[in-house]
């Protein structure tokens, strides 16, 4: 698992590239709860998460969102700019606190002239939410919810670089669509198992074998 305070897009990118990109941004920290765009809105900027873990939902004026994905160390939030368009597709919330590199959708732009790197990276990193995407809308219908909770928890693990997982049921409940008591079942479930501890909102996953046994098959499929 990556360091928290790294990013994989970043790391990967050969050394010249690295620093040009790097000398382009600036770390900025995101709060829980922080809502950086709702969908139509503009891009003012990218982000390369380094421990924060940022959530995209398809909202509807009836209700909040449906978690389609989630960006955190592995990826960039903002990468449908690489196709010229500024414009936020989801609502996009701060899912875990900690730390990323910014920059302007004009300097990424600047970045990518000389980067071909990042540009590969980025057009996979679109290519496999896509897939994502897709997969969620099967999930939230076929799935059941320890199920995808347990798929949930590793992904954010993932994002994160980190086993310790500060979500409430509340959150938990909106971002799987599911009932607060069906979370609460799900949660008791998995703890019971060994896989997680969860203790007034902080989750640990203590056992990834276990943790994966329960997780539905999105999890694997959603790897890339």
């Amino acid at each position: 698992m990556l360091a928290p305070d790294r990013n994989t897009l970043i790391e990967q990118l050969p050394r010249d590239e690295r620093r040009r990109l790097l000398t382009a941004a600036q770390q900025v920290s995101l709060e829980f709860g922080d809502l950086l765009e709702r969908s139509g809105d503009p891009y003012q900027h990218v982000l390369f998460p380094t421990g924060a873990v940022i959530s995209l939902a398809a909202c509807t004026a009836e209700r909040p969102g449906v978690e389609l994905d989630m960006v955190g160390n592995r990826g960039m939030h903002g990468s449908t700019v690489i196709l010229e368009l500024d414009v936020a597709p989801l609502d996009a919330t701060v899912r875990r606190s900690g730390t990323a590199w910014q920059m302007s959708t004009a300097a990424l732009r600047e970045a990518l002239t000389c980067s071909p790197a990042l540009l590969a990276g980025l057009r996979l990193q679109l290519h496999a939410g896509i897939g994502r995407h897709a997969l969620a809308v099967g999930c939230a219908h076929f799935h059941r919810v320890e199920h995808r909770l347990a798929t949930l928890l590793l992904r954010t693990a993932d994002c994160a670089g980190d086993d310790t997982i500060d979500l409430t049921h509340q959150w938990l409940s909106r971002i799987l669509g599911a009932r607060r008591v069906s979370i609460t079942q799900a949660a008791c479930a998995l703890q019971a198992c060994g896989s997680i501890s969860y203790h007034r909102g902080s989750i640990a996953v203590l056992n990834r074998r276990l943790l994966r046994a329960h997780a539905c098959s999105c999890y694997n499929a959603g790897l890339m």
